[in-house]
């Protein structure tokens, strides 16, 4: 075969030769014009809901189950709505450029935002993380402070009725105000322990403060109660005899001798 038969058959498959040619361009094209990916990932960890006898998705399946619910309430319209109003992303970004996935069989999940304007990647992702969790645990939340605030309204109406006596008491009863403090602090310790038992951990750290404020006044000098001095009995004086004038003396008659 010459030379001249050669060329003739590259012409026939010279289509066969441009295609790579061509896909190879148009990747290379694609790639370079392509905008830029910013992509953000804010981090959940929920270890206290799960697992142990008073989590809320105990048992073998309870990390599956928070998983399942972080994930379906991640793309609820409640969420993307609160996302798109605090953030300012339209609503089909958000949509399409958030999705989330745990760390391997744990409770931990990552919630990532993927989008080309930079200034939009951290603050979605962790809008839509703090978002999620309020829409799984805020009517939780308020449960589990109320008993908390009405714990402060009572510990409030007791300083204002023991400031109350304080001001108008003529003179101070440390012992009694001591007792009255002790008595609030054991209280609140043991609020705080049964807060810390549930897992509820600011709730537990609100009750350390009003701990701490109370004890705080227990340490506080104590006024001193004024000094009474009992007056004396002063003894009777004796009262001086007044000078008696001696009595005159009659003369006596001499007998006749």
């Amino acid at each position: 075969m010459e030379m001249q038969d050669y060329v003739s058959v590259v012409r026939r498959r010279l289509w066969l030769l441009l295609c790579p040619l061509v896909a190879l361009a148009a990747v290379v094209y694609i790639t370079v014009n392509k905008p830029p990916s910013f992509t953000s990932t804010a981090t959940v960890s929920a270890l206290a809901v799960s697992g142990g006898p008073t989590g809320q998705y105990s048992g073998t399946s309870g990390a599956k189950t928070f998983v399942a619910n972080f994930q379906a309430a991640l793309r609820s319209p409640a969420v993307i709505a609160q996302v798109v109003l605090n953030t300012g992303v339209t609503t089909a970004n958000a949509r399409n450029g958030l999705s989330s996935a745990p760390v391997g069989e744990s409770t931990i999940i990552e919630v990532t935002y993927r989008t080309p304007v930079r200034a939009l990647a951290e603050p979605v992702a962790t809008e839509a993380a703090k978002r999620t969790m309020a829409f799984l645990f805020a009517s939780q939340v308020t449960l589990a402070t109320e008993p908390l605030d009405a714990a402060a309204a009572t510990l409030a109406a007791a300083d204002e009725e023991l400031a109350a006596f304080t001001a108008t008491a003529s003179t101070p009863v440390p012992d009694r105000d001591y007792q009255i403090l002790a008595d609030q602090i054991s209280s609140l310790q043991t609020l705080q322990a049964e807060a810390a038992a549930r897992q509820e951990l600011s709730i537990a750290a609100r009750f350390g403060g009003e701990i701490a404020a109370r004890q705080g006044k227990l340490t506080e000098p104590v006024p001193a109660e004024p000094s009474f001095t009992e007056p004396k009995a002063t003894e009777p004086v004796a009262a001086e005899p007044s000078p008696t004038e001696p009595k005159a003396t009659e003369p006596v008659a001499a007998e006749p001798s």
